[in-house]
């Protein structure tokens, strides 16, 4: 009796063409994932930053002392300060050794991330109504005092003075834009359709 030959398996040709298809496919896919990375890293620094400013009002009060953010427009970081001075001259972080938490750089347009202060496509301020650019046109609507007006400070009682940071990416015209009210509630909106959601 003969016995039948099991043939079960691909041919070489399967397999080619297989591959084929796969690459074919990746190909059209990974630049559709390459153009969402701009908007991905600026989501994530705008959304570290929101949380940063949480962290920096449950801070003011839970250690029962003024909290502040300094945005540093030229540099393109921002410095939380756990034990702000309103007496010093300008107001500064106070007390050598726990002032200064942490500084955290927003990555310079030119290098990495591309995410930067700034306010790309959105033509309107978070009220919907009024133009952009701000009249500081640095891109930071916070305006603590003449000599540093780029400070959000949050009080033990939760409170902040008003303002926002608009964020954008040097690729991409997507703006996001983080801040809070005087009552302390912070927001994080986008820009999306001529208003921010």
């Amino acid at each position: 009796m003969l016995s039948k030959k099991d043939n079960s398996g691909f041919t070489l040709i399967e397999v080619m063409i297989v591959i084929v298809i796969i690459a074919i496919m990746a190909a059209i896919g990974a630049p559709t994932i390459s153009s969402l990375m701009p908007d991905m890293h600026l989501k994530d620094e705008a959304r570290v930053l929101y949380t940063n400013m949480q962290q920096a009002r449950i801070q003011a009060v839970k250690n029962n002392r003024n909290t502040a953010i300094s945005f540093d427009t030229v540099n393109s970081n921002y410095i939380i300060c756990d034990d702000w001075d309103e007496t010093a001259v300008p107001p500064a972080c106070a007390g050598a050794t726990r002032a200064v938490q942490f500084i955290v750089a927003l990555t310079n347009k030119d290098y990495k991330s591309g995410v930067g202060y700034g306010h790309g496509s959105a033509t309107l301020q978070v009220d919907n109504v009024t133009a952009l650019p701000l009249a500081t046109d640095d891109d930071v609507s916070y305006n603590y005092s003449v000599a540093d007006p780029n400070v959000v400070v949050f009080t033990p009682q939760g409170m902040g003075n008003p303002g926002y940071v608009y964020l954008d990416h040097k690729d991409n015209t997507t703006t996001y834009v983080v801040g809070n009210s005087s009552s302390g509630m912070i927001k994080l909106l986008k820009w999306v359709g001529g208003s921010w959601q």
